[in-house]
């Protein structure tokens, strides 16, 4: 059993100065005592969706269902950023060179069955929210941005203006954390994200793209945020 105290707490000395109080601290289950608290807990839900693997769902009542798809979303999305940090750490340890591999992409490629170019482009993700987004990196930690919808942010906030792209970043994460829902009265553009309206000529394959640029801004969509509430485009995903 590791416990792991944060780093920040003081010890007022031995006893509990509050009766009853409870001591703030984090225990892992673990066989080894040395093991990372990252290890522990990975190996902790891999056992605790083992144990539920074979559960049937048909008690579960119409809230509860709801609920737990919601929750699902976004523990996929938390693990999801998990794996692209330790892609990310992976690549700086050059884990492929020390396998034989070429490098990391074909090597992380292998190991878990994923295409080559999706390795890539995965991996090239992982770069960009280790080092200029992460305010992308802690929504997807936070399990409200996808890895879909920070493709999509990463992408259209580089290419921005320097001065602009901190804005535009918050901006497009509080579009991605919006459910999905029916459409609303479109807004204009805000004059930092006009770059990023070219993205909008694939939701409408029916209009002739020389027609975009003679409509109204009130015929607009919001440049992002449909985009985000749903998949990215395929363009964004090469």
């Amino acid at each position: 059993m590791i416990v792991h105290m944060p780093g920040r707490t003081p010890l007022l000395g031995p006893g509990v100065s509050v009766v009853d109080a409870r001591i703030p601290c984090m225990t892992t289950a673990s066989d080894d005592p040395g093991q990372h608290p990252v290890t522990s807990t990975i190996a902790a839900v891999t056992q605790l969706l083992h144990d539920i693997a074979d559960l049937g769902l048909w008690t579960l009542l119409p809230a509860e269902t709801e609920a737990n798809l919601t929750a699902i979303a976004r523990l996929r999305h938390q693990i999801t950023e998990l794996e692209l940090r330790h892609a990310q750490h992976a690549d700086r340890l050059d884990l492929g060179a020390n396998h034989g591999a070429i490098d990391t992409t074909a090597w992380w490629a292998n190991q878990t069955r994923q295409t080559r170019r999706d390795a890539k482009r995965r991996l090239d993700l992982a770069h960009a929210l280790d080092h200029d987004h992460e305010p992308v990196r802690t929504a997807m930690a936070a399990g409200t941005v996808s890895e879909e919808q920070a493709v999509v942010i990463v992408k259209g906030v580089d290419a921005l203006p320097v001065e602009h792209r901190r804005k535009a970043e918050a901006h497009l994460i509080g579009c991605a954390q919006h459910q999905p829902r029916r459409r609303t009265p479109p807004v204009p553009p805000a004059p930092h994200l006009r770059p990023l309206t070219e993205v909008r000529d694939e939701d409408h394959p029916q209009r002739p793209r020389h027609l975009q640029p003679h409509m109204s801004p009130q015929a607009r969509d919001p440049p992002m945020c449909g985009r985000l509430a749903g998949s990215a485009p395929k363009a964004a995903l090469i």
